[in-house]
């Protein structure tokens, strides 16, 4: 176990270029085994976050603009990467 600082997002295997790097940051566990920007990523490199929170939007009925709520965690908050 090690703790490092690396780049947000994931950079497909099959990607020419670095900065589509970020632009794949989410995937569902419904069909991560099953894609191909994902597949070999979710089988050989895992790894956990911490978190002191994270952000939900909500839509403002005001103006139709999305406005952040940061949740902050009341104790240890881990997410999967």
């Amino acid at each position: 176990r090690q703790v490092t600082r690396l780049a947000w997002g994931l950079l497909p295997f099959w990607a020419k270029a670095k900065g589509l790097q970020g632009s794949t940051i989410n995937a569902r566990i419904e069909t991560v085994v099953t894609k191909p920007a994902f597949r070999s990523a979710f089988k050989k490199r895992r790894c956990v976050i911490p978190m002191a929170g994270y952000y939900e939007w909500s839509v403002n009925p005001e103006d139709g603009k999305k406005d952040p709520w940061f949740i902050h965690a009341t104790g240890p908050l881990l997410a999967a990467g």
